[in-house]
């Protein structure tokens, strides 16, 4: 239905939610969607959450390839949390308090394992590397690179509030897989207005201890699932974008599957080379065919992703032409927007609408 309503012309104005057996988290994004259509609420374009440099809000969920009928560098929208964002967006965020009891439905209390600051001294927000783990001592939960981490602010043991109805949700790109034990975030600090933490990233990062429960749920997103088969990946992404793409990294180097290139951005190469001696670990042992890091504060013009991206267009248009499918995680506004305007001019609109289309073209941003 919703391929007929594009080919027909029709301009979605959300991302599909697909609801299977009345699910209560599905059907909250979706009268989640319609509000922000109702209060006017600012809608960014598509695809998940993990916060950039440049005034970027904190997670919120936004998903979604590009389609056509869409404007140029545009996508389209699911939901979204953000702390930093407006009145009508943030009464998105917040659980009504007849659907408390079954938003908390599938959260199981995890606990905080390990926090580590991830880039001192950069002149960006602070970001951390997170491990969280099921505080009930049972097994994992099965995931696959490009689901999230749903975590219920409010809602945990040792939270600031117990009160359901008053809980928010934050959404998060896993960086991990199940074989490393532990669900792995990459969490930036954001700052309201008013210099306040957010509500997520401030308890996650700096007023919860090591030990701190919360309640969270993996939620399944195929519309980033990696391809099932052995095709090249173009991995493209900033800020902490990265742990969505390492996700990817790490289930594509346990596959054996080589043909990967990634490109990141940030800000200082001294300071913001998240999961380095990983990265450079896969590249060589060939998991990485190419890795290009391009960083905006170190002096000089700034130079983004999306410039990098340019300047190896023939690159592109090769491993397009040998299959590649390419993923896109981080900031919607700049380096999305900017990535699909370099596509567009690499490729070509029609080729870029036709990957979308057979999932070749994959966002998660926010």
């Amino acid at each position: 239905m919703a391929a007929w309503l594009r080919d027909s012309g029709a301009t979605p104005l959300f991302d599909t939610v697909e609801v299977d057996r009345v699910d209560s988290h599905a059907l909250r994004r979706w009268h989640a969607a319609l509000a922000g259509l109702a209060t006017g609420a600012p809608a960014p374009e598509g695809g998940y959450v993990s916060g950039e440099a440049d005034g970027a809000p904190e997670h919120g969920y936004i998903g979604g390839a590009p389609v056509e009928g869409a404007a140029a560098g545009t996508g389209i929208v699911t939901t979204i949390t953000a702390e930093t964002a407006t009145a009508p967006a943030e009464a998105q965020a917040r659980v009504p308090a007849a659907s408390a009891e079954a938003f908390d439905f599938g959260h199981r209390v995890w606990r905080l394992a390990d926090r580590v600051h991830a880039n001192p001294g950069s002149t960006g927000a602070p970001c951390y590397h997170l491990a969280l783990a099921p505080a009930d001592g049972e097994d994992l939960p099965a995931w696959q690179a490009g689901d999230i981490a749903e975590i219920l602010i409010g809602a945990g043991e040792d939270m600031p509030s117990t009160d359901m109805a008053a809980a928010v949700r934050r959404d998060y790109s896993i960086a991990s897989l199940p074989a490393d034990g532990v669900v792995q975030l990459l969490v930036r600090q954001r700052r309201g207005a008013d210099g306040a933490l957010g509500l997520g990233s401030g308890w996650l990062t700096a007023h919860a201890p090591l030990g701190a429960t919360v309640r969270l749920r993996i939620r399944r997103h195929p519309a980033f699932h990696a391809p099932v088969d052995d095709v090249p990946m173009i991995l493209v992404g900033n800020g902490t974008g990265i742990a969505g793409l390492r996700a990817h990294l790490k289930a594509r180097a346990a596959a054996g599957r080589r043909r990967n290139w990634l490109l990141f951005g940030e800000r200082h190469a001294a300071s913001d080379r998240y999961y380095d001696a990983e990265l450079a670990a896969w590249q060589a042992a060939g998991v990485l065919a190419r890795m290009d890091r391009v960083y905006s504060r170190d002096g000089g013009a700034r130079r983004y992703v999306q410039e990098a991206l340019a300047d190896a267009a023939a690159g592109v248009r090769e491993w397009v032409a040998a299959g590649a499918a390419i993923y896109v995680c981080g900031s919607a506004g700049g380096m999305a927007a900017g990535v699909d305007a370099v596509l567009r001019q690499t490729l070509g609109d029609e080729t870029v609408t036709a990957l979308a289309r057979a999932g070749r073209y994959r966002r998660d941003v926010y």
